[in-house]
């Protein structure tokens, strides 16, 4: 807790699962210092990609997704913060839960613990600060130079790459040395994974990845779901990231997702053709009185719409108001959406099957 004096346990509603969903630890698993205010636990887990989930109560519940490597330990610090749940008696009442977006992601060597005072821990948050605020850190040639006196702290240049990468002109030479490195010291990272995902005419052959499970930074997501267009294999049809876009959250730095009751496992059965087609059809029907307000309607009062349907929904809506628009492209969906394009396929059917479009056409 940022207060020290409270009495309440930070880990309250904190829970550990494995990517299939199976809960594997939560706050009775870890020692609460109620004098200090904080809770810790220290648990071994298999390489892979885990969920750490949050229950807000009545305003959700949400996750973001934690890396373990091989020989490594993956070291998560956050803070609590307090939530608005609603008004009672004419007073706000408030829930204090971990803020997810603000969490500190380090990697150390097993038995090395945390040390406040590292040089290291310090320029790694310092490297995540500036990927989560856009700004730039430092440059290629101090970049490199602190990475290569620094290799002990994975993250952060992790951090640094995803940060160059960003940049106006991005130094792929440089990219491509830490991601190599970085594939060295952890294997199959997704967030390293994710570094060879870009546009470049000098740069090595890409690499035939397929990510069926999430990486952790927003950054990273993005250039998955644009590697999507090119390569729709690249994110496997009913995989845990296909299924994640229908109620995904890109906030800086983390890949937040929120839990809902939908199981989302169904194949849509649809090619891209069909895709394009329906999208073109839908953008027909939202140029017309009647089609607009069925669209409306449904975005405002359809409960059963995912996340991802309502966000397709909008951006009919959108463009139906610019009378010259033409009709949105599963390239521009999913650039807005910033959702894999087998998701955009996917949600595009569901959507057309709620909507029951069958039966209207």
């Amino acid at each position: 807790h940022p207060d020290p004096g409270s009495r309440l346990n930070p880990a309250q509603g904190i829970t550990l699962h494995i990517l299939e969903g199976l809960e594997i630890a939560g706050m009775k698993d870890g020692t609460h210092n109620i004098a200090e205010g904080c809770w810790s636990l220290s648990t071994e887990l298999n390489p892979g990609t885990y969920r750490l989930r949050v229950d807000t109560g009545q305003i959700g519940t949400f996750e973001m997704f934690i890396i373990t490597c091989k020989n490594w330990q993956t070291q998560l610090f956050g803070m609590t913060t307090e939530f608005s749940t609603g008004q009672k008696d004419s007073h706000v009442q408030q829930l204090t839960r971990l803020l997810l977006k603000s969490v500190s992601v380090h990697m150390q060597k097993p038995g090395e613990g945390f040390n406040p005072a590292s040089e290291s821990f310090r320029l790694a948050e310092l490297a995540k600060i500036a990927l989560e605020t856009g700004r730039t850190a430092v440059n290629e040639q101090t970049f490199s130079r602190i990475f290569a006196d620094h290799i002990d702290n994975p993250m952060f240049g992790i951090y640094g790459a995803h940060q160059l990468l960003n940049a106006r002109k991005p130094a792929y030479k440089t990219i491509d040395s830490v991601a190599e490195k970085l594939e060295k010291l952890l294997g199959p990272h997704p967030d390293v994974i994710s570094l060879w995902l870009r546009k470049s005419r000098n740069r090595k052959q890409k690499k035939a990845y397929t990510l069926s499970s999430p990486p952790m930074l927003t950054r990273s997501w993005e250039l998955l779901t644009r590697e999507s267009l090119r390569r729709s294999s690249i994110v496997p049809e009913g995989s845990f990231s296909d299924l994640l876009s229908n109620n995904m959250l890109c906030t800086a730095p983390w890949l937040l997702h929120r839990i809902t009751m939908e199981s989302g496992t169904e194949s849509s059965g649809f090619s891209f053709a069909r895709t394009k087609e329906v999208l073109g059809d839908l953008a027909k029907i939202s140029r017309t009185d009647k089609g607009y307000a069925l669209l409306d309607t449904a975005f405002h009062q359809k409960e059963d719409l995912t996340q991802l349907e309502r966000s397709i929904v909008q951006t009919l809506l959108n463009q139906a108001k610019q009378s010259t628009a033409n009709p949105p492209s599963l390239k521009k969906l999913v650039e807005n959406v910033k959702v894999p394009a087998v998701a955009v396929k996917r949600s595009t059917k569901s959507l057309f099957d709620k909507l029951d479009l069958k039966q209207n056409k």
